[in-house]
């Protein structure tokens, strides 16, 4: 009697959860919005991005609390050079959805040309994080991490984040690693 009634509970448990998963329950928010704003992330794939950003402008008018037209925004101005606007949106988009691993690589990148080397290498030390626990490794990431431990002094850990980065098929890093016949010693950064 008590077999048949834990079967009764595990099947039960079995169709509520395909049912969630039908209805897309185990679909993201981000994951929902990153389809439903395609349109400006081929935009910002196209590197059309001025086009996107006004894209992303029409989209925040009308949902101001979508924190992946906030992250897409924040490359725009990033790539448009606009840094400090570019963290501000990184900041509000974080404060949304922290899991969004693309903001901490855009706020490092932009803190980095800002000169702000230690508080750019905290947050490409979170994007080589939030990229391995949610989505894949981000050669981008690691090479960009190295490139701050490069100026920081730190270069054999510096040689290992590049090391990861071509692992993952970073040529950027790979022109880090062949520089002064692979030693990193003394090697500067622009």
């Amino acid at each position: 009697m008590e077999f048949i009634a834990v079967l009764l509970v595990a099947g039960s448990l079995t169709l509520y959860v395909r049912y969630r998963l039908w209805r897309g329950d185990g679909v993201s928010q981000a994951e929902r919005d990153q389809v439903r704003l395609r349109e400006g992330i081929v935009l910002m794939d196209r590197r059309l991005y001025d086009e996107a950003f006004a894209y992303f402008e029409q989209v925040l008018a009308r949902e101001p609390r979508c924190a992946v037209a906030l992250a897409c925004r924040a490359r725009c101005q990033l790539m448009l050079g606009n840094l400090y606007h570019a963290i501000a949106d990184c900041n509000r988009a974080a404060g949304l959805d922290h899991n969004l691993d693309t903001i901490y690589l855009d706020k490092g990148v932009a803190l980095f040309r800002l000169g702000q080397i230690r508080d750019a290498f905290v947050q490409f030390d979170k994007a080589v994080w939030y990229f391995n626990t949610h989505a894949r490794p981000s050669a981008e990431a690691y090479r960009w991490r190295g490139v701050t431990r490069l100026q920081l002094g730190q270069y054999t850990r510096a040689e290992k984040d590049f090391h990861r980065a071509v692992d993952l098929g970073d040529e950027h890093a790979m022109y880090f690693l062949s520089m002064r016949g692979g030693s990193l010693d003394a090697v500067e950064v622009e």
